[in-house]
């Protein structure tokens, strides 16, 4: 059996943003980072959007002023192929950093999503058998 395990958490995850960008974030956190997109009752105020991974849910609050976490990392997602990713990023102009650590696995890219919130995205590894 596979996991659609991306997120890396214990708990799940509280974000903010401001409005207006509710179309970025979905396709950031879907179609970019492969998350399923959560239905959330329509009475709900503010608005939530909500994004899961296994059993894990990205939640992000939608605030005329957000508290942005730019500059602390509060969200590291798997991502089956960095490469791919990178070169996704490049062809939609999608500013990000390559991190390389000593080892060849210590390697991630580190971006903000469209509300301006410090992510990092590293390699998921195969556990299984060599």
């Amino acid at each position: 059996m596979t996991s659609d395990r991306r997120l890396i958490a214990i708990d799940h995850i509280e974000l903010q943003a401001p409005p207006g960008i509710e179309s970025e974030l979905r396709w950031f956190y879907v179609d970019f980072a492969g998350l399923h997109p959560v239905d959330n009752p329509q009475s709900t105020k503010p608005e939530v959007m909500t994004f899961r991974s296994d059993r894990i849910d990205l939640r992000i609050t939608i605030l005329d002023h957000p508290a942005i976490e730019s500059v602390d990392g509060r969200l590291t997602l798997l991502m089956p192929n960095l490469e791919e990713a990178a070169e996704m990023l490049k062809d939609k102009n999608y500013s990000f950093h390559w991190y390389r650590g000593l080892s060849f696995t210590d390697r991630a890219l580190i971006l903000h999503d469209p509300a301006g919130n410090r992510t990092t995205f590293r390699r998921l590894w195969s556990t299984g058998r060599l």
